[in-house]
């Protein structure tokens, strides 16, 4: 698939769910994507199977994450009135964020296997090296000690 072919079918599927598609520009959007609930923005991707399979997974922070955004919500309130330092809420912080991340790459696996889409193993090591950057992140708490993440096959 080219970028322009990528795009379209991403306007499509949005568009059919209710949501907004934009094409991100700069350095920012270089092999980058973000949801914002009522959307996604795609950016400049040169693999294009990259690019394709990071489409789904940002439809699926839009569309399938939605039951872990109430407790995302709740943990955010709570976070809000406790030291950063508690470890119980950075803990919570750590695992809804790779909860997040990881039921919204599933969930963009499995629509494209849906749509007859064929998912390659570069995708699934792609959504695997994704999915690891937020295993090993601090940004959003500490991770759990013992904590292991899940991995996609083939």
């Amino acid at each position: 698939m080219t970028a322009e072919e990528v795009h379209a079918l991403g306007r499509k599927i949005c568009e059919h769910l209710g949501l907004t598609y934009d094409v991100g520009t700069g350095e920012y959007y270089e092999r980058y994507s973000s949801s914002h609930g009522s959307g996604i923005t795609i950016g400049e991707y040169q693999d294009m199977e990259e690019m394709l399979v990071s489409v789904f997974h940002e439809i699926g922070h839009c569309r399938k994450c939605t039951v872990l955004k109430k407790f995302y919500a709740e943990i955010s309130e709570h976070y809000a009135k406790v030291p950063r330092d508690t470890k119980l809420c950075n803990e919570g912080w750590f695992l809804l964020r790779y909860g997040r991340e990881y039921r919204a790459w599933k969930w963009g696996l499995k629509a494209m296997r849906l749509l007859s889409i064929k998912v390659t193993p570069k995708m699934i090591q792609f959504a695997n090296e994704s999915l690891e950057t937020y295993n090993r992140t601090t940004e959003y708490g500490t991770k759990p000690n013992g904590f292991i993440g899940k991995e996609f096959k083939v």
